[in-house]
């Protein structure tokens, strides 16, 4: 529901408000699909859980979105588990070794 919604952006809002306050420069969200999510998209009713929390203007965090990209690479998964490959987890790297990068070019910079 869109109050369950709320509630977990307030949440997060929390828990990235209580490790800022401990020193932390800053704090991402990310939120990782399951594999059912992006192999089986019509396996039954989505709630779009993920899109709908990033989303949500009241969130601060800044978040590292996968879903999208996921969703154009099932391949990343392993067959017989939930888990990434090499390359799912080589598109994670990168993806965080470039903000961890942007952020030590310029501390103001936030995605």
């Amino acid at each position: 529901t869109d109050r369950k919604i709320e509630e977990l952006v307030a949440t997060l809002h929390d828990i990235r408000q209580y490790y800022l306050l401990m020193g932390f420069d800053e704090v991402y969200i990310c939120m990782i699909p399951n594999k059912v999510t992006i192999l089986e998209p019509n396996h039954g009713p989505y709630n779009h859980q993920i899109e709908r929390i990033e989303a949500n203007p009241a969130l601060e965090a800044p978040v590292i979105s996968t879903i999208d990209t996921l969703r154009n690479h099932k391949e990343w998964y392993h067959l017989g588990d939930g888990h990434w490959n090499n390359q799912g987890k080589r598109f994670w790297l990168r993806r965080v070794n470039s903000l961890v990068a942007q952020w030590a070019s310029n501390p103001n910079t936030r995605q």
